[in-house]
């Protein structure tokens, strides 16, 4: 029993560590510029103002669409061989959890709040958000299920300004 928990360990190690290795492709083809741009990042309104957005191993490109003078995103979905070699992206996974905080649309668009955008010159030039990490999920405190980690928005850049 206890050899099949240590293969089980290592086989989920090794593919979360592809995965993360996978993504970061992406972000390192980012200028040094755009680096710097996304490491840079803070809250900029609401109780966690000025704290950090995190970095770009937690930020991740989405679409963004404007709806009542209100962005609201969505992410990537992974299938087949890109969803076995990847794993799937953090949106997915929210999304396919339930444990998003901000408000779901029935066609999977995010709410974003209005005290997480980002106003200011976008030079990664495209919509990024960054999700609260893993860690730091909240857990419901009412409800049937008061176990439950939740996700919400903790960044977000609009792709337009740039």
């Amino acid at each position: 029993m206890t050899k099949i928990v240590i293969i089980l360990g290592l086989l989920f190690f090794s593919l979360t560590a592809h995965a993360h290795f996978a993504d970061q492709e992406k972000w390192a083809q980012m200028t040094p510029e755009q680096q710097q741009w996304i490491m840079n990042q803070s809250v900029p309104k609401g109780s966690s103002r000025g704290g950090s957005c995190c970095n770009d191993k937690d930020a991740e490109d989405v679409q963004e669409w404007i709806k009542d003078k209100e962005y609201w995103i969505k992410g990537t979905i992974r299938e087949g061989e890109e969803l076995k070699q990847k794993g799937p992206t953090l949106y997915q996974q929210y999304i396919r959890d339930g444990n998003i905080i901000n408000e779901v649309d029935a066609d999977g668009w995010v709410r974003v709040p209005d005290e997480v955008v980002i106003h200011e010159p976008n030079k990664y030039g495209r919509a990024v958000v960054w999700w609260y990490p893993p860690a730091t999920r909240k857990k419901v405190t009412d409800g049937p299920d008061n176990n439950q980690l939740q996700i919400e928005v903790r960044c977000f850049a609009p792709g337009e300004l740039y």
